[in-house]
């Protein structure tokens, strides 16, 4: 052992000429080599197939390595040119003893010696490769054999250290590590055909590169550019070069291999190199190595949290981040569904099943309905590519239904049954497929699903780790997670933070200070597309599925007062900020948080955020009557406590102090540009005071006895409210919105003719759309009921039409008086015109002209019947009609007119109302507007006032 490393020192000068090539001893030393170097590698893969005892097999490799030990250059190249077949072998061997070392590792010296002579073994053997005939296993196997050694524990001196493990003359020790990189580097340039080790050599030298040793990363770094300049000389790219590392990076550091150390070496070495190349392809080559730089800080991440409960989610954030890279950066789709299906099975470990669901969509999306021929993977056999899109489809409805989103399953399972009926003639599975789809419907419309709740959670501080840094989410609640619940489950997850409840000032401070602080708020989502899933005839349950689903848009409000707040009124200057947020994907989705891509912030004034809340409020008390409408036995103890809770608010000073506020010349004075939000508002507690009474009248009717005491309070102290909220009703803001709002008083003359004013009204009925301050006026073929609130609509003077009967016929009698005019004014009379909002064809309105007197009476008749338990607000008395018609009207006539108005689809003429239920709007459809006509002839003209 102490000549081993030292073959050819000798003191005298003779001797070592004495074993030159040619002499004695070299022969010598070449028949030992050339006889037992084949039978002692056998016998050493055959002792460690069987041996338990490694100490017969660390006695075979001693053996064979004082023989490799004996050799120089000569014997090699003289060895590999006879025996080209066993140069393999011995490979083989080798790395086998590198990877399992035979030597106890309490034998510290021994070991140090076989990595000598080991070294010197894989210095002549790459030397003399370039002499041989080319063949790649050979290159290949000296290349694995050298990046072996680089990266075994034979070679981890700094390791031996740490633990102890020393001996003398340990610290003059040198390491081979950095030699041997050099060596590679040196072996390539002499690699007669390089392409052919293209993309083999890619692994074993991106394996030495992770390698915890600087100098060897930054030696071995500059062979992959090397590499990929090969390639793209040869065949125009470096296609292979990119897929061989990519997947090789991607099994490494899943092994425990590299750090964030090698991540910037890499990124600031590899950019380096690479604008040394060739303009032509250098632009793509830089490209290449910031993609591989983004998928090796994503790696890293993900390794960090392998392992763990509490790093479940973690996990889950950086498998998204993966498969989103390897979908939209670099298009490989094996790696895709690869990191689905891990992604799916963390879904299955944490309970989420409609999260699971959505990751499989992700692979069915990619499938066709073909008969490609596609090979097995991890989680399904060898199969059509249709065979295997149905298997994932079958998948998810299940998933989708264990989670109660039969919403979600339903087009799945329209397309499978396109598939049975029409292509593969499956009937037996399309009755089945239909029986299950029906059952999902009636869940739909019966089961009962909790809402889940949003919050807004932002990660601030340089502790946290890349994916989550500096960055805001939303999250989606587990079921029946209130916030408390939701904050100290995070808290869990990120024990070291410090978790905040509200906005701090010092936000961007946080994110540059060296610690963590988690933002937790509560957010409301904004449903999508209102005008289709909450109309009057969608079903509550649907409606309220699609309020809290299928949602990627959220506010959260934050009150404050501006200027100096009023301490008996704070409603006057609570403005409130409202920032809306857009995340990157809806939910429900592949994950129950998604980060927020887009933020604004808007100012709400006072009197819009009181409209809100009692808008808001009235929705509630609507939903709460159509539930016990429907179903009297639930249990009464909510909609005891909403009703106590809107009278006792109101009683302590809600309404009064909205009329102080907002109901008063001096705020209209001040604020004309929310006259309209005004009359809106007083629109909104009308319709309060109707659903409060209907509310009570309801309750009295469910109340057991023991409530009946509670429900009697709240009647008394309703009686009490009622004068004061429809004082609010009746206010008027401006002379303006007095004309606009009195069209009850205002005069009209009798109309020219029959004929052509029905023709004409006939004609210039148009359509408008609802918000939620009020009309806004649409384009004349919008035929549409409900429809999205367009933006830049203008406000305008509505309030919310009521019966005072539930099925009872209500007529609306309009009485104008009609003014002294001069012959001048009648040449600018105008003509009547309704104005439909819904253009509902379902309803026919009766006007009936009578001239009295001087006075013309316009009788309008509404046929109302009953109303259904899915009902909306009922008609309001007469004196609460507004309309859009100012009170400088004037037409005239001199012949009583009847006039039947239907809606354009329906022109049978008809005197009396349709029997179609009324439309269930929260706001009229229904408006008088004034367009110009011509004058009426002089015959038609009346006589001058007496």
């Amino acid at each position: 052992a102490s000549k081993v490393g030292q073959p050819d020192v000798c003191s005298d000068g003779v001797v070592k000429e004495g074993r030159g090539e040619g002499s004695d001893w070299w022969h010598d030393v070449y028949y030992l080599a050339e006889s037992a170097l084949g039978p002692l590698g056998l016998a050493v893969i055959a002792e460690e197939e069987t041996a338990d005892d490694n100490d017969h097999e660390a006695g075979l490799v001693a053996a064979m390595l004082g023989i490799l030990d004996l050799l120089d250059q000569s014997h090699h190249l003289q060895l590999w040119r006879s025996q080209p077949s066993q140069l393999s072998r011995l490979f083989i061997v080798l790395s086998e003893v590198i990877v399992t070392p035979p030597v106890r590792s309490e034998w510290v010296s021994l070991r140090l010696a076989m990595v000598n002579s080991l070294f010197n073994t894989i210095k002549y053997i790459g030397n003399t490769l370039q002499y041989l005939p080319f063949e790649k296993q050979q290159w290949m196997g000296y290349y694995r054999l050298a990046g072996g050694l680089i990266t075994s524990p034979l070679t981890q001196i700094q390791t031996m250290k740490r633990q102890g493990r020393l001996f003398i003359g340990m610290e003059d020790m040198e390491d081979v590590r950095l030699p041997i990189s050099v060596h590679m580097v040196k072996t390539w340039s002499t690699c007669p055909h390089q392409i052919q080790l293209v993309p083999s050599l890619v692994g074993p030298i991106l394996e030495v590169t992770l390698a915890p040793l600087a100098e060897v990363r930054r030696t071995i770094l500059p062979l992959l550019i090397a590499i990929m300049e090969t390639e793209q000389k040869q065949k125009g790219n470096f296609r292979q070069t990119e897929t061989e590392l990519i997947d090789k990076l991607d099994i490494l550091i899943s092994e425990n291999k590299g750090d964030d150390e090698y991540r910037d070496i890499f990124n600031t070495l590899m950019l380096d190199l690479v604008q040394e190349l060739d303009p032509a392809w250098r632009e793509s080559g830089h490209a290449f190595v910031s993609s591989v730089s983004r998928l090796l800080e994503r790696l890293l991440d993900y390794r960090e949290v392998l392992q763990g409960e509490e790093n479940l989610n973690k996990r889950m954030s950086c498998t998204v981040n993966l498969l989103q890279f390897y979908r939209d950066d670099i298009n490989r789709q094996e790696m895709y569904v690869r990191y689905i299906y891990k992604l799916h099975k963390l879904h299955l470990e944490a309970g989420n099943p409609a999260e699971a669901a959505s990751t499989l969509l992700l692979h069915a999306n990619i499938l066709n309905w073909s008969t490609r021929f596609l090979h097995a993977d991890l989680e399904y056999p060898a199969q059509q590519e249709w065979q295997r899109k149905e298997a994932l489809y079958i998948q998810i409805i299940k998933l989708f239904d264990s989670a109660s989103l039969w919403e979600c399953a339903i087009p799945l399972c329209k397309e499978l049954s396109d598939l049975y009926e029409k292509r593969t003639y499956d009937y037996v599975k399309l009755a089945e497929l239909l029986r299950q789809q029906a059952d999902f419907y009636m869940k739909v419309l019966s089961d009962f699903r909790p809402e889940p709740e949003y919050f807004r959670v932002g990660y601030y501080g340089l502790q946290f780790p890349y994916f989550v840094r500096n960055k805001e989410f939303v999250y989606r609640g587990l079921v029946f997670e209130k916030i408390g619940e939701f904050t100290a489950r995070l808290a869990k997850e990120f024990p070291n933070a410090k978790v905040c409840t509200k906005i701090p000032e010092d936000l961007d401070e946080l994110k540059q200070r060296d610690g963590a602080s988690i933002l937790i708020l509560s957010v409301k989502p904004v449903p999508k597309d209102s005008g289709t899933y909450f109309g009057p005839e969608v079903p509550q349950n649907v409606r309220k599925f699609y309020s809290v689903n299928q949602v990627d848009t959220f506010t959260y409000d934050k009150p404050y007062h501006r200027g100096e707040m009023d301490k008996l009124n704070e409603f006057k200057t609570l403005w409130i900020e409202r920032s809306r947020f857009k995340t990157t994907s809806q939910f429900p989705g592949i994950l129950k948080w998604f980060e927020i891509c887009e933020s604004t912030v808007t100012q709400v004034s006072p009197v819009e955020y009181a409209c809100e809340t009692v808008s808001l409020k009235n929705s509630e008390l609507r939903k709460l009557i159509n539930m016990y409408s429907t179903n009297r036995q639930n249990n009464l103890s909510p909609f005891t406590m909403r009703l106590q809770g809107i009278i006792d608010a109101a009683v302590n000073g809600g309404f009064s102090k909205y009329k102080s506020a907002f109901f008063s010349q001096e705020f209209g004075l001040r604020n004309p540009k929310y006259n309209y939000i005004l009359e809106t508002l007083a629109g909104h507690i009308s319709e309060q005071v109707k659903l409060l009474q209907e509310g009570l009248d309801l309750h009295g009717e469910l109340a057991p006895e023991p409530v009946k005491p509670l429900h009697s309070r709240l009647v008394e102290v309703f009686s009490s409210l009622r004068g004061e909220m429809l004082e609010c009703c009746s206010f008027s803001s401006s002379p303006i919105s007095q004309r606009f709002s009195r069209i009850v008083n205002t005069p009209l003359p009798p109309i020219p003719s029959t004929t052509e004013s029905t023709n004409l009204l006939d004609k210039q009925s148009s359509s408008s759309s609802v918000s939620l301050y009020g009309r806004i006026v649409g384009s004349p073929d919008q035929e549409e009921i409900y429809c999205p609130l367009a933006g830049g609509g203008n406000y305008h003077d509505i309030a919310p039409l009521y019966p005072e009967e539930r099925g009872e016929e209500q007529s609306i009698n309009l009485s104008f008086r009609s003014e002294e005019r001069s012959s001048e004014d009648l040449n600018s009379v105008s003509s009547l015109e309704l104005r439909d909002g819904g253009t509902n064809r379902r309803y026919g309105t009766t006007y009936e002209n009578s001239q009295t007197d001087g006075s013309l009476r316009l009788g309008m008749n509404h046929s109302v019947p009953p109303l259904s338990t899915d009902r909306t607000p009922p008609l309001p008395p007469r004196n609460s009609f507004r309309s859009s018609l100012p009170d400088e009207v004037a037409i005239s006539s001199s012949s009583q007119t009847s006039i039947n108005l239907l809606s354009p689809g329906n022109q049978a003429s008809s005197t009396s109302s349709s029997s179609s239920p009324f439309p269930q709007l929260p706001f009229p459809s229904s408006f008088l507007q004034v367009q110009p006509a011509a004058a009426p002839p002089d015959y038609c003209r009346p006589p001058p006032p007496q």
